[in-house]
C-alpha cells in the first residue's frame, strides 16, 4: 500500500505545521478579541523573538 494512504504510525511523535495567516488577518483586521494583531508568516521571527538571530 502507498505510504501516503497507510495508517499513521501510533509511535510517531506529533508535529506542528505552521500555515500562512493571510486569511486570518483578512478575517480579523482589528486583531483578536483583545485587539492583538494576527501575525503573518513575515511576522513570525518577531513573534517568536528570533529576529536577527543566526541559526
Amino acid at each position: 500500500m502507498n505510504a501516503l494512504f497507510s495508517k499513521p504510525d501510533a509511535t510517531a511523535l506529533p508535529h506542528v505545521v505552521i500555515l500562512g495567516a493571510g486569511a486570518s488577518r483578512a478575517a480579523l483586521p482589528n486583531g483578536d478579541k483583545n485587539g492583538k494583531p494576527i501575525p503573518l508568516m513575515d511576522d513570525l521571527p518577531n513573534v517568536l523573538g528570533t529576529y536577527g538571530q543566526s541559526w
